[in-house]
């Protein structure tokens, strides 16, 4: 994994040991399998990582890309803990750019 790629991390931050007590992270192949599973309710949570998320978030420039959340409409307390998760690697990332 680069150092730089944050799309990475975060996919990381998801599989890390730290988290697997109360957080369950499966990889799939296409947006369409994970909106899938959330729709079966076989997942809580997709979270859509778009292909220029490491240039959206590092460059100077207005690009444009965002981390989408897919949840199934009954859970809160799930959804909003992946959002704080993603929003604190973004906001450490945009720290660093000060």
């Amino acid at each position: 994994m680069d150092a730089n790629d944050f799309g990475a991390m975060l996919v990381n931050m998801f599989h890390d040991e730290s988290v697997s007590s109360w957080l369950v992270a499966v990889d799939v192949p296409s947006e369409a399998d994970a909106v899938g599973m959330v729709n079966q309710r076989s997942a809580g949570i997709a979270v859509i990582i778009p292909e220029n998320f490491t240039a959206s978030i590092v460059s100077t420039e207005s690009i444009t890309s965002q981390v989408r959340l897919i949840q199934d409409p009954t859970l809160t307390i799930g959804p909003l803990v992946v959002r704080n998760m993603i929003d604190s690697l973004v906001d450490g990332v945009n720290g660093g750019k000060l």
